[in-house]
């Protein structure tokens, strides 16, 4: 298990021996550790500055197996992210601290029984970075009776943040103890590769200003001629 955080976006490092296993055979680990960790358990949200709790139950399970369920906009790579993140162990940090993005009524009445007419659906949603990608996780819990379910996962792919050098917090380093050097370093590689990342696109929007006053000036100097 080795979810990290920098700022606001998680790092997640999948299992190192993640390749020795075959697609087949990562599943078969994921489906155990849904029955014997997963299941029963809730997560955690806030909506609407209240605390819900959604379960983690069998059709959790099935929808986080199935390839773009209700979300066609996932492709495979996002897909075989979230189900490498599971087998590296990390599914629980996965589905969790997400920020409620907004909430529907039931649109498909009648459709089957997680689609009664007073249901409603909340959504959840976070970034996060695995194998120098980007995705928003995007969680649907699905409310019943009452009772909340995390019903479904999807991940879609998105571009690297433009980090501004306020959005980046220290926070994770300063609270490591002193004499674990060794995660300590692990954090401070990965700040440089963030400033890394805000300088080239301090860089970029420099060069796009520079452009963008070469271009007025180009025009100023044709209009002095008409």
């Amino acid at each position: 298990m080795s979810m990290r955080k920098v700022g606001s976006i998680e790092i997640y490092e999948l299992d190192e021996n993640i390749d020795q296993y075959t697609r087949k055979e990562r599943e078969e680990f994921v489906n155990e550790l849904f029955k014997e960790e997963y299941r029963g358990q809730k997560i955690s949200y806030l909506l609407n500055g209240d605390e819900i709790n959604a379960l983690i139950n069998t059709t959790t399970r099935k929808n986080f197996k199935a390839y773009q369920h209700s979300g066609k906009f996932e492709k495979k790579r996002a897909f075989h992210t979230r189900q490498d993140i599971a087998f590296s162990g990390d599914y629980l940090d996965l589905v969790s601290n997400g920020k409620h993005d907004y909430s529907t009524v039931e649109k498909k009445r009648g459709q089957n029984e997680y689609h009664k007419d007073d249901n409603k659906w909340h959504y959840f949603e976070k970034m996060i970075r695995c194998n120098n990608y980007y995705f928003n996780v995007i969680v649907d819990v699905l409310e019943s009776e009452n009772e909340f379910y995390v019903y479904n996962t999807k991940l879609k792919e998105v571009d690297a943040p433009d980090f501004g050098r306020g959005e980046i917090s220290t926070s994770s380093i300063d609270n490591i103890p002193q004499d674990n050097e060794e995660i300590k370093n692990g954090n401070d590689n990965l700040c440089n590769n963030l400033d890394m990342q805000i300088q080239g696109a301090q860089l970029m929007a420099a060069e796009a200003k520079a452009t963008k006053v070469q271009r007025k000036e180009k025009q100023n100097d044709k209009e002095l001629y008409l």
